[in-house]
């Protein structure tokens, strides 16, 4: 494994989850991207991923509706996938997936990152010039890190100790920790979709 790449504590775990490296790009398959292939798979192998690739982001997403919901996912995508992917996903609930989108040219990179600076997803996106072995392996090691403090938080949740009533919500102690609570909330809530 890489050094700083502890994405592999995810793999296999004793709950069954799986931990997997998504490479959606249209021209995957083709000859003239084989040694980008062999890199993204020897990425997935430092840190402890199994490597998928799909060439549309319709393949990506009914793979994705298969998985199990505690799988975590890291998916590079194609600038061309990426905004398609992100529309799909508002329609699903993955809270374990982490995204960057990996451009072929100066303009879409500039495009990307353009949109990728203002879409609404509640997650950044980074957006990659090129491959770059470096930020993939610190992207699975955040992804790591952050399903960590997302099933902590879930082992350990927080308990108010105080009646919510007019007169303890008027004290400014308990509305700035009542604050800080809600951020948390809404932080380990940011890619679950709600539906009416």
């Amino acid at each position: 494994m890489a050094p700083g790449c502890k994405a592999s504590v995810l793999r296999n775990d004793a709950k069954g989850r799986r931990a997997w490296m998504v490479w959606c790009f249209e021209h995957c398959r083709k000859m003239a991207n084989q040694s980008m292939y062999t890199d993204m798979a020897q990425i997935a192998q430092e840190c402890g991923l199994e490597l998928i690739y799909h060439k549309k982001c319709e393949g990506f997403l009914r793979w994705l509706d298969g998985l199990d919901a505690g799988d975590t996912v890291l998916l590079v995508a194609d600038w061309r996938e990426a905004k398609p992917i992100v529309e799909g996903l508002r329609r699903r609930l993955f809270p374990y997936l982490w995204m960057c989108v990996l451009t072929q040219s100066q303009a879409s990179y500039f495009h990307a990152s353009s949109w990728a600076a203002s879409h609404p997803c509640g997650r950044e996106i980074p957006v990659l010039a090129e491959l770059n072995k470096e930020l993939l392996h610190a992207a699975a090691g955040n992804m790591a890190q952050a399903v960590e403090d997302a099933e902590a938080a879930k082992l350990a949740p927080q308990v108010i100790e105080w009646p919510l009533n007019l007169s303890t919500l008027s004290d400014p102690k308990i509305r700035a920790e009542l604050a800080v609570r809600l951020q948390e909330v809404i932080e380990q809530s940011q890619w679950e979709v709600y539906e009416d």
